[in-house]
């Protein structure tokens, strides 16, 4: 994994929160997975990379009407993650156990290319 340049969050309640809903995108492990928060909020959780010391997920809110956009076919994946609430993604370093080892703040204009989806990144499933 390369080294990427944001902003480490010492807290970050909403990670201990949430709650799988589904794996929108499996093979072989979970490349794309809809979480919630206990009062409704929706989240993308987007595999990026993985080493031998573990891997990396992209983790944003997502408004429901967007989620479900994205489930008919209507917008990309990549135009979710643009869409992000506040502008903000959420990079979660995790080990090799799935034990998170650190959350950073990352702008969404900042996400590196080789973590962005396609342009052309619709739902399938």
């Amino acid at each position: 994994m390369f080294s990427i340049r944001a902003a480490n969050l010492t807290e970050f309640p909403v990670l201990d929160n949430l709650q799988k809903v589904s794996d929108l995108i499996f093979r072989g492990h979970p490349l794309l997975s809809h979480l919630q928060t206990p009062q409704g909020t929706n989240y993308l959780e987007l595999w990026c990379d993985e080493d031998k010391t573990g891997h990396r997920t992209l983790l944003f809110a997502v408004e429901p009407g967007d989620l479900d956009a994205f489930r008919n076919r209507e917008i990309t994946l990549r135009r979710l993650l643009e869409r992000a609430r506040e502008g903000v993604t959420h990079l979660i370093e995790r080990g090799q156990g799935g034990k998170t080892k650190a959350v950073k703040a990352l702008p969404t204009d900042s996400i590196p290319d080789e973590y962005m989806p396609t342009k052309d990144s619709y739902y399938e499933f």
